[in-house]
């Protein structure tokens, strides 16, 4: 029977995750790509993500980062879901799943910008060209190589 990468890499598990625009719009400017840092960094927190690069292109994003998948007790992930803004009574078990893994953080931070931009910008619809692309980096020589990548100069997504 075949095995998923990550469970034979062991954990934690490190990622570089691109996200496109839909449509190859150049929609970041500054103050959006401001936008969608400090977004990060409010979920990073919440989802104990680890980010060791980052770059916002015009049409879309880079990330390196390094999720923890340990499920910390329920008062934390309750805590974290409050961080968060989550005003339902969600299932513990529904928590956990959503804290501990890679999907549950990009769901989390692309639909809330997505949200948030079509609102300022008095629009309807996609933002982002489908799902993200995430790539399981193996090892330590895979990270550094893809934070060189991501911090480095390379064409437009």
């Amino acid at each position: 029977m075949p095995q998923a990468r990550s469970d034979l890499l062991g954990s934690p598990h490190t990622y570089h995750i691109q996200v496109r625009c839909a449509l190859g719009q150049a929609l970041f400017d500054a103050d959006e790509a401001a936008r969608l840092l400090a977004l990060t960094e409010r979920l990073r927190q919440a989802f104990a993500v680890r980010v060791f690069a980052y770059q916002v292109q015009g049409s879309g994003v880079h990330f390196v980062l390094r999720h923890a998948i340990d499920a910390p007790p329920e008062d934390r992930l309750r805590q974290r879901w409050a961080l968060l803004g989550g005003r339902l009574a969600m299932p513990l078990a529904r928590l956990r799943q959503r804290f501990t893994s890679l999907a549950g953080f990009m769901q989390t931070l692309l639909q809330r910008f997505a949200r948030d931009w079509n609102q300022r910008h008095g629009q309807r619809g996609h933002l982002w060209a489908g799902r993200y692309r995430a790539c399981l980096l193996a090892d330590d020589a895979a990270l550094i190589a893809a934070v060189l990548w991501v911090e480095g100069a390379h064409p437009e997504l």
